[in-house]
């Protein structure tokens, strides 16, 4: 890459205007026949900020003339990822799926996920200003056009901005997660480079998404390198995108590209309940500096040293599909190591650490046998402070929320770091549309949280929990593969994605039985692995497991019973996953 000019532009923090203290923003603005397009933002950040950031850069963290290939890019400080294990399948053997085949085109078999699999790198250098809430980070994306048509812009959700005005959708709709009033949260974005050259880029007219229009398209096959600089406002809440009491919650808040399928981005906007984010899995190297005090937990292998007087934490993480992370001040930790992985957990006190350790061992090995072997080398338990929802799984972390620790609650603790764990292999592993087809990650999640309960030996809390959940809240659903929209609410939604779903996977199991039901688990993860799956997908790994037809079978459970009584399932329902 040379000289280039972001190269030029990190060189110019250091030697021209270092000094200056505050932040100026001066906004350049073009227009054209249709849009307002944003030139770019020019940035001047105060001495701490500049300074780490370009050294990080300068370190060698992320070297701005390193060259594209894969693995050229890895930091010195990081121990390099190491690939997920594969679920192996006894007695079959899948075909092998090329990473990008040019001729492939949408048919009913692809439709409703993306043709090819992805090839993507994300490249991020933040920095956290505690005083003010805010992160100034500078992000670079590797991407190859593994799609079967040629691409004229890329987009990029903003999920933040769910939460930058108190109209927000995510603002509007969860007040009670502010426990101080309103908070501005949301993302600035500062410039954007492509292909070496500062680039026009847009914001949707409902701030959720950034556009950057190629002036030169990218034909099937060839690659683009993007960099861009932006300052992450973090509001004042209890949620999975927050500052609580428990230290700075960064899920579902970094920009992370739209998945594009069927001739189109994808460009779903955000919703109140349930997970509204939709994505394909990448690599990911992340350098975050922040305040001695804090301890880090994280999607990926962590390596942490002191610089300049913080503490920088590089974070390598593969086939993941977002980053998330957690800043916590005097959390505990406790820590062991399972088949490879490396598994810690965070709490309040040494006990609650414990706790949730010996849970997420426990998920582990009740849930493999049926689904094959954890897929990250890394598994994170977070204490966390949410407002609602009593979970949030990412890529090798969890969240668990707060009270569920006070005595009490021991099952639903148990209940929810199951819950979470499973969704390791059923979102993580296997994607899916989360907008239009939910119930794909969250049945199959709630299910086997059920059943893992069994498992374990705790034959009473799985009676308490099938009560309630199946037998009272499941029969209150309706339609269980609806997309997100088609919910009234998060009661409704809940209990059917989640109860009638985790009730429809127990039929399974019950009408194939045991062996073809491990069978088809396993048959499915090896054909869909780090991929986006369909409904298609899960009926053709059973019907070839139990050698039966299963298209009618699935079709007529799926489908709303009857009409969904509000009122009692407001009552009932507890959520999951959802803020």
């Amino acid at each position: 890459m040379g000289h280039s000019i972001w190269h030029k532009r990190i060189q110019g923090f250091v030697t021209g205007n270092i000094y200056k203290k505050g932040i100026a923003m001066r906004r350049i603005k073009r227009h054209n026949n249709r849009k307002k397009i944003n030139w770019h933002v020019l940035l001047w950040v105060p001495v701490g900020t500049a300074a780490v950031v370009a050294a990080l850069f300068f370190a060698g963290v992320l070297p701005p003339d390193a060259a594209p290939p894969a693995g050229a890019l890895m930091p010195a400080a990081a121990t390099p990822p190491t690939a997920a294990p594969t679920t192996t399948v006894p007695a079959v053997t899948p075909a092998a799926t090329p990473a990008y085949d040019s001729e492939a085109e949408i048919s009913p078999a692809t439709a409703g996920r993306p043709v090819n699999a992805p090839s993507t790198r994300y490249e991020i250098a933040a920095i956290v200003s505690e005083p003010y809430n805010r992160i100034t980070a500078y992000m670079r994306v590797l991407y190859e056009n593994t799609t079967p048509d040629t691409l004229y812009e890329l987009v990029f959700h903003l999920p933040a901005n769910a939460y930058y005005t108190a109209d927000s959708p995510g603002a509007a709709a969860e007040t009670k997660t502010y426990y101080n009033g309103f908070s501005k949260g949301g993302i600035i974005i500062g410039s954007v480079s492509l292909n070496d050259t500062i680039a026009y880029f847009y914001v949707s007219d409902d701030n959720m998404r950034l556009h950057v229009p190629f002036i030169k398209e990218i034909a099937p096959g060839d690659t683009a390198e993007i960099f861009a600089e932006f300052v992450l406002d973090v509001p004042l809440r209890n949620a999975r995108y927050g500052r609580s009491e428990l230290g700075f919650q960064l899920g579902n808040c970094w920009p992370i590209l739209a998945v594009y399928q069927d001739g189109s981005w994808m460009a779903d906007g955000y919703n109140s309940f349930g997970d509204p984010f939709y994505s394909e899995t990448a690599e990911y190297i992340v350098s975050i500096a922040y305040p001695a005090g804090y301890a880090i937990a994280a999607t990926g292998s962590v390596t942490t040293k002191e610089k300049n007087g913080m503490l920088v934490s590089t974070i390598a993480a593969a086939n993941a599909r977002e980053f998330a992370c957690m800043l916590m001040p005097g959390m505990r930790r406790a820590e062991a190591t399972r088949g490879g992985t490396a598994i810690q957990s965070y709490a309040l006190s040494a006990d609650g650490a414990g706790r949730g350790l010996q849970l997420a061992q426990q998920a582990m090995a009740v849930l493999e046998p049926y689904l094959g072997q954890y897929p990250y080398p890394t598994l994170t338990i977070a204490q966390s402070e949410m407002q609602s929802g009593t979970g949030m799984e990412y890529p090798g972390l969890i969240f668990v929320q707060r009270k569920l620790y006070l005595p009490g609650n021991e099952q639903q603790l148990a209940f929810t770091i199951r819950h979470e764990v499973a969704h390791q292999w059923f979102y993580g592993l296997v994607g899916n549309d989360q907008y239009n087809a939910p119930w794909i990650d969250e049945a199959f999640a709630s299910y086997f949280g059920l059943y893992a309960t069994l498992l374990a030996g705790d034959e009473e809390a799985y009676r308490a929990l099938h009560k309630y959940y199946i037998e009272e809240c499941a029969p209150l659903g309706g339609r269980i593969d609806g997309a997100l929209y088609d919910y009234a609410n998060e009661y409704d939604y809940n209990n059917a994605v989640y109860w009638r779903g985790a009730t429809l996977i127990e039929a399974l199991h019950q009408e194939i039985g045991e062996d073809a039901f491990k069978a088809g688990l396993r048959l499915f993860f090896a054909e869909n692995a780090y991929r986006v799956a369909t409904k298609a997908d899960i009926v053709s790994a059973f019907e070839r497991a139990c050698g039966k037809e299963l298209a009618t079978w699935f079709d007529d459970r799926l489908a709303a019973p009857r009409p969904v009584n509000i009122a009692t399932a407001t009552e009932l329902s507890i959520g999951l996953d959802t803020e």
